[in-house]
């Protein structure tokens, strides 16, 4: 029980690989927060939405001030979040590039 009583952040916990983390980590005693855009993830106790676009610098700084002034601390933050715009890299345009790179790298960096 490595995880039990641990905060865990979990980003793009709203679907796909992100919910499927999250859930394991509630498995095993983990309280987590999850982030994301749009609502969704587990509904059991133990996890909280939050909504953040780990993308804007500013959602980020949010999302700190809150989880230290709510949790006190952070042990586990897991970057899961990632979008993609479906075209081969040369028929992007300069504008989707920027999305995923803002979400997919920038995010990571952010938090």
């Amino acid at each position: 029980m490595l995880l039990k009583d641990r905060i865990a952040v979990v980003t793009g916990s709203s679907n796909g690989i992100g919910r499927a983390i999250a859930e394991v980590f509630l498995d095993h005693g983990a309280r987590v927060i999850g982030l994301d855009l749009t609502e969704g993830g587990p509904v059991r106790e133990g996890f909280a939405f939050w909504r953040a676009d780990i993308a804007s610098p500013a959602d980020c700084r949010a999302v700190r001030d809150r989880l230290l002034a709510e949790e006190g601390r952070v042990d586990v933050l897991v970057n899961c979040a990632g979008i993609t715009r479906d075209a081969m890299t040369w028929k992007m345009t300069e504008d989707q590039w920027d999305q995923v790179i803002a979400v997919d790298l920038k995010g990571v960096w952010n938090l």
